[in-house]
């Protein structure tokens, strides 16, 4: 399946850039740079270009950032947070998100909610999302994409229940989640969804006497299990990985990449990720282009970088990529 429902993106005075133009996205993305260079800002803006509703919860969607009311619900549309969404919480400055891909557009506005701004009578047909701090706006026929999202954020055994159970019902999920669990993995024989008299749980076969519950196998395999179920789970067409590495052992870096490969190629899910390791990008380098036969090289680079007080970034060439590595350059 074509999973470049995304090509180019442009995001203008949202969060920390000025200006960001990046052009040539593929099935799977991956995104480097220094710490507070905008990976996770750039990872926002392709959540709400992806789905416009999304500014009502973003600001729990990959900071954790949601408040909670008085009577203990999670609010996720946080104004404190929504300030921030246009650079430097500036009131005079208007901010953009145009992302396009081969059947795909989405072009929307940012503007502050200020006693000199209020939105026009004309604005309210196109207006997306209103708050007392910020007014947006989709300039074209609105459209959107399904997003999920793998946050680095702590998984409970309960919260993932339910996306490993839409993965296993799927006609080819059953077979695939096990196929790319074994291969990272080995000690995964089986997985399924296990009801207890405490309620339903995810178990795991590990080659002991009993299957148990995912959360005696570690952390590390709680976050893969979520991450290949929401993949294969949940009908997506956008995945945002934060930090993709995050839990997994080094050596098991290339299965990941394989596995991301090939559930992408399977679903028809276009994957951004997020790294902070040098070995995770080796071993993306690795996968999609040194032991790729087929030459469909369906991953694109992503450098994010501080050029003086400016946020720049560009797509790389897998030449570029290699004379980094080959010279230890520093990507991250």
């Amino acid at each position: 399946m074509n999973a470049k429902h995304i090509t180019d993106l442009t995001l203008e005075n949202f969060r920390g850039f000025s200006k960001l133009e990046l052009h040539g996205f593929q099935a799977v993305n991956l995104i480097v740079g220094q710490n507070n260079v905008g990976k996770t800002s750039l990872l926002e803006g392709i959540v709400l270009a992806s789905d416009a509703t999304s500014f009502q919860r973003i600001a729990g969607l990959l900071h954790g950032h949601a408040t909670v009311s008085e009577h203990g619900e999670e609010i996720h549309n946080d104004p404190r947070f929504e300030r921030w969404l246009i650079k430097d919480a500036e009131e005079s400055l208007t901010a953009s998100i145009d992302a396009s891909g081969t059947t795909f557009s989405s072009s929307l506005v940012l503007k502050r909610v200020t006693n000199s701004y209020q939105p026009s009578q004309e604005e309210w047909p196109l207006t997306i999302h209103q708050s007392d701090r910020l007014h947006v706006v989709q300039k074209n026929e609105r459209q959107s994409l399904r997003v999920r999202i793998v946050s680095v954020l702590p998984f409970s055994a309960q919260s993932i229940v339910a996306t490993v159970g839409n993965a296993l019902r799927k006609r080819q999920g059953e077979d695939l989640i096990h196929k790319v669990l074994q291969k990272i993995d080995p000690r995964i024989q089986r997985i399924r969804v296990d009801p207890v008299k405490e309620g339903n749980i995810v178990a795991v076969d590990i080659g002991l006497s009993e299957m148990i519950p995912i959360t005696q196998a570690g952390q590390g395999a709680v976050r893969l299990v979520s991450m290949l179920a929401e993949l294969i789970g949940e009908n997506a067409q956008i995945c945002i990985i934060d930090e993709i590495e995050n839990g997994i052992h080094h050596t098991a870096l290339k299965d990941v990449w394989r596995g991301v490969a090939e559930i992408s190629a399977a679903m028809g899910v276009q994957v951004f990720a997020t790294t902070h390791s040098q070995e995770c990008l080796a071993a993306a380098n690795e996968v999609f282009f040194s032991d790729d036969s087929t030459q469909k090289k369906d991953f694109a680079l992503i450098q994010l970088m501080r050029v003086k007080d400016q946020v720049t970034g560009k797509v790389l060439s897998e030449a570029r990529v290699n004379d980094a590595l080959d010279n230890e350059i520093e990507l991250r």
